[in-house]
């Protein structure tokens, strides 16, 4: 069986706000899409249709219905590997680009990106973990001083 990820699935942004899918096809991508993080969420190991199935609790039927959409759709490429065995990958979603390089200026809304300035999957897993330390940071503060 494929590793789900430990802490979270990297799902982009285009995909989640674009809308099209229904809460069970956007449920499917995103379990899949889970699968894939060993890969940088380019494609899953090579997992059976019923290992697929179990994990997304439905039918083969469904789940031979949910990867034909979300191919049909450009969400997914699917490859097999045998036959009951399958690779997914993961095609960049339109509208998605390459982060700027260092010295580029990015669209008015945000700033120039800086030599060394991490960019991509680690500017964003550096975030992540500021948010994190910061929400930690305020539900474990004390009060100080005489208040209550």
């Amino acid at each position: 069986m494929a590793r789900v990820p430990p802490q979270y699935v990297n799902v982009p942004s285009a995909v989640v706000y674009a809308g099209g899918l229904s809460a069970p096809l956007f449920q499917a991508y995103v379990m899949l899409r889970g699968l894939a993080w060993e890969n940088d969420y380019r494609e899953t190991p090579v997992v059976t249709l019923d290992e697929l199935a179990q994990m997304l609790g439905c039918s083969d039927r469904s789940l031979r219905g949910y990867l034909a959409e979300l191919e049909r759709e450009g969400r997914i490429q699917v490859r097999r590997r045998g036959t009951r065995r399958v690779v997914i990958r993961f095609p960049d979603p339109p509208g998605t680009e390459e982060p700027p390089t260092a010295g580029e200026t990015t669209p008015a809304d945000t700033v120039p990106v800086s030599p060394g300035m991490p960019t991509g999957r680690v500017a964003g897993m550096l975030l992540l973990a500021a948010v994190t330390l910061a929400v930690w940071l305020l539900a474990t503060a004390r009060p100080r001083g005489g208040e209550q």
